[in-house]
């Protein structure tokens, strides 16, 4: 992103300092100046509230719940819908902005034979601009990963504050109360794939008087990596209902693991083995790449086993608290 709205983000504020070119050092004493200002505000308003509370005194809810609370999938929804929403709004803004800078893509490494072979190693294709929708659409399956972890997360937060020991004192089933939390963080995070497809697709065909075709070919790309969340999903609930206590850490190890893999792994000439535990190497990069069904029923099936797994010891164990 050129002009003013490059001033918006603080990557670029900082590109804006065109090292090894301009080498416009007064651009660092701008984020300097920024980062003693915000950092001015936080103290200010972190001395003015109580501890454990807000600026903002809170409002009383409503004397009685909405019927859709009265289910576990209503709670599990209301509880992760806050999230969603937040996510959903970084995938709108992301997406557009990768849809509309795809035209230029092939423009801009035409002059750069480096630049070129760099994206044909990430996306796996020749042709540059199948290789960067590849790309970015990994970049939203390896976000929506990031995204039905932390919603997953949910369930270990109310246990450790002991809400949901609360719950299970009713008729409240073990089994309902993970699997709709799952169901929940699942459809979220396949329709954020959705959405970041689409709009990609749209902001993409719109530069080339071709939106429904490239709705298609983006969408297409997109909810490819479904299966990949099966795999965070199943070990995350796996995690949880085993070791509850690294369930928090588990988890975001490996998607650590798989993201510096799927990054890094073909540029560094990582071992196969190595680059064959992220789901992210088994997802093949559409359009660049053909559609193989196998690793995709394979990583489903691992996900599905994950969750029955962390289902089963969830049943046996104690809850515990933080």
């Amino acid at each position: 992103v050129s002009g003013w709205q490059s001033w918006l983000s603080p990557i670029g504020i900082a590109r804006n300092s065109r090292p090894f070119d301009e080498n416009s050092w007064w651009v660092i004493l701008v984020m300097a100046a920024l980062t003693a200002v915000l950092a001015g505000v936080a103290f200010y308003l972190a001395v003015r509230r109580d501890l454990g509370s807000g600026l903002f005194p809170e409002r009383r809810g409503p004397a009685r719940a909405r019927k859709s609370l009265l289910s576990e999938l209503g709670l599990a929804w209301r509880l992760q819908k806050g999230i969603l929403i937040g996510w959903a709004s970084a995938f709108a803004v992301m997406a557009w902005s990768l849809g509309a800078v795809t035209k230029e893509v092939g423009n801009f490494v035409s002059d750069a034979e480096s630049s070129a072979e760099l994206i044909a190693v990430l996306g796996g294709s020749d042709n540059i601009v199948d290789a960067y929708l590849g790309y970015a659409m990994m970049l939203f399956g390896v976000a929506a990963c990031a995204y039905i972890i932390q919603a997953l997360q949910r369930l270990r937060s109310e246990e450790s504050r002991g809400r949901l020991e609360l719950m299970l004192a009713t008729a409240v089933p073990r089994r309902n109360q993970i699997m709709s939390h799952t169901l929940v963080a699942f459809v979220g995070a396949s329709f954020l794939l959705l959405l970041g497809g689409v709009v990609t697709g749209v902001a993409y065909g719109l530069s080339v008087s071709e939106v429904w075709p490239q709705i298609r070919t983006a969408t297409s790309a997109a909810v490819v990596y479904i299966p990949a969340l099966m795999v965070f999903a199943g070990l995350a609930i796996a995690a949880y209902g085993r070791l509850p206590r690294l369930a928090v850490m588990l988890p975001w190890m490996y998607f650590a693991v798989c993201y510096v893999v799927v990054q890094v792994g073909q540029l560094l000439k990582l071992p196969d083995w190595l680059q064959d535990i992220s789901p992210f190497t088994h997802v093949p990069r559409l359009p660049a790449e053909e559609l193989a069904w196998t690793p995709m029923v394979i990583m489903v099936l691992i996900g599905l086993a994950g969750v029955g797994l962390g289902i089963l010891a969830f049943q046996r164990r104690d809850t515990v608290p933080a």
